[in-house]
């Protein structure tokens, strides 16, 4: 296995720990009623919200694709959660 130094992970070290967090927040949310209500609360379109709602069990999909836009990273910085990178 080969070792990188901290700076060649860049954003890509960002993202993944950005995905796994949008992962554990629907899976915080649960049922399909709630994702879809908490995502057009947030300011997504009707066809993710409901996309996302309608594949609420598929956690880590649904957050590495559709959620981009909605669950950001700035969201994020702005719930507290510290920066990894």
């Amino acid at each position: 296995m080969r070792w990188h130094k901290r700076q060649e992970f860049g954003e890509g070290w960002t993202n993944g720990c950005a995905t796994a967090l949008r992962a554990i927040q629907l899976r915080h949310w649960k049922r399909p009623g709630t994702i879809y209500r908490e995502l057009k609360a947030l300011g997504a379109s009707e066809d993710v919200a409901r996309r996302v709602a309608g594949n609420c069990h598929r956690w880590w999909r649904n957050s590495a694709k559709l959620l981009n836009s909605v669950l950001t990273i700035a969201y994020f910085d702005s719930l507290g959660t510290p920066r990894l990178s």
